[in-house]
């Protein structure tokens, strides 16, 4: 999903700092603008029912093939930041405790809201199995089902604590495996299986963290970037000449076509580090912005989906692609004042409601 380390910005043209509990480590400019281009993707992504996209020709599958997906963008800087941030201070149950606090509460208290304000109940259901659905699932928005999913992934540290501690040359051999078979696994339909959707991100997730390790990788992804460029826009060529314009969903052991998301994603993922990770600007204010607030905006952002579900105000031109542009910024502009408007009203209470 996204950064999971709301760490304040330390104000304008201040350095910027992650807090490890010992000395205060840089915040990477490189983090800035990959969250803040994380969650405008995964806001753009979902907002395609206002925008009214419909699939024409392979143009229209590119383009929605680079903007699906980008979840995988905040799986990436996740695993990355568990070991910039987490490194020097790892204490298992210390850190599933503020991931808890962090990411569950939140979590629970939205879920919570949205089932009293947007409650639907199928004919196919009952009352008990919408309420495990939506809780343990991740069912109550198209969103939601990340928290769940990274929550588990969390609970794993263990297991990406060993994998750091392998040869370099060993942890790119895993890497490589776990895509390939992630490409035959594949995401679970409606992402209702969170152990499959850990198979299809792990390498992605591993991938980050192999990044942030091997602190001299970001040299030679930095000198790769045109190449890394080639094969992101390779890809997404690809993908829109066969027409997977999504991510391709299957049960656990059914085998349709090969999914090219995850490594699309993971190109993209590195492309952004090379043309970020040596910025010789900082962020501007609203990158910042957004960026410090993509937790909550990844919150609200389905409230304002639903909300806006039946309307047509962002059919605008004759191209959709810039209708979606237009509900995209209006989605993202709105949930930042609604975030800066709690903020400002419940002081460091929001945090438990929106997480920030």
């Amino acid at each position: 999903m996204f950064s999971l380390f709301q760490d304040k910005l330390e104000g304008k043209g201040t350095p910027l700092e992650v807090t490890t509990g010992q000395l205060p480590r840089p915040r990477l400019a490189f983090v800035v603008y990959f969250r803040a281009i994380a969650i405008v993707l995964i806001v753009a992504g979902h907002s395609y029912g206002l925008a009214g996209i419909q699939f024409s020709h392979a143009l229209d599958d590119a383009i929605s093939s680079f903007l699906k997906g980008a979840t995988a963008l905040f799986v990436f800087i996740s695993g990355f930041l568990f070991d910039y941030v987490y490194s020097g201070k790892y204490r298992y149950r210390q850190f599933l405790e503020e991931k808890a606090r962090r990411l569950l509460i939140p979590y629970l208290v939205l879920t919570s809201i949205a089932q009293l304000v947007f409650w639907k109940l199928y004919a196919d259901q009952s009352i008990y199995d919408k309420i495990f659905r939506d809780l343990i699932l991740g069912d109550t928005f198209q969103a939601y089902w990340y928290v769940p999913f990274i929550l588990v992934m969390f609970t794993i540290a263990p297991l990406h604590r060993g994998f750091m501690r392998l040869r370099s040359v060993n942890q790119i051999w895993i890497i490589l495996a776990l895509m390939i078979i992630a490409g035959f696994v594949q995401r679970p339909i409606n992402n209702d299986n969170v152990f499959q959707s850990i198979i299809f991100y792990m390498p992605i997730y591993l991938s980050g963290l192999f990044v942030s390790v091997n602190r001299e990788a970001l040299v030679h992804i930095k000198n790769n970037r045109f190449f890394l460029l080639l094969i992101t826009v390779g890809l997404v060529s690809i993908q829109g000449f066969i027409g997977q314009n999504d991510n391709m969903q299957s049960s656990m052991l059914t085998f349709q076509r090969f999914e090219l998301m995850g490594f699309q994603k993971l190109s993209l993922s590195l492309l952004l580090v090379a043309l970020f990770s040596h910025a010789k600007l900082p962020p501007s204010r609203t990158v910042n912005l957004i960026a410090e607030t993509s937790f909550a905006i990844f919150f609200l952002h389905p409230f304002l989906l639903e909300i806006f579900s039946n309307t047509k105000i962002f059919l605008r031109t004759d191209i959709q692609w810039l209708d979606l542009a237009l509900a995209t910024i209006t989605i993202v502009g709105s949930c930042i004042l609604i975030t800066l408007a709690l903020k400002l009203i419940l002081k460091s209470s929001s945090k438990y409601i929106i997480g920030y």
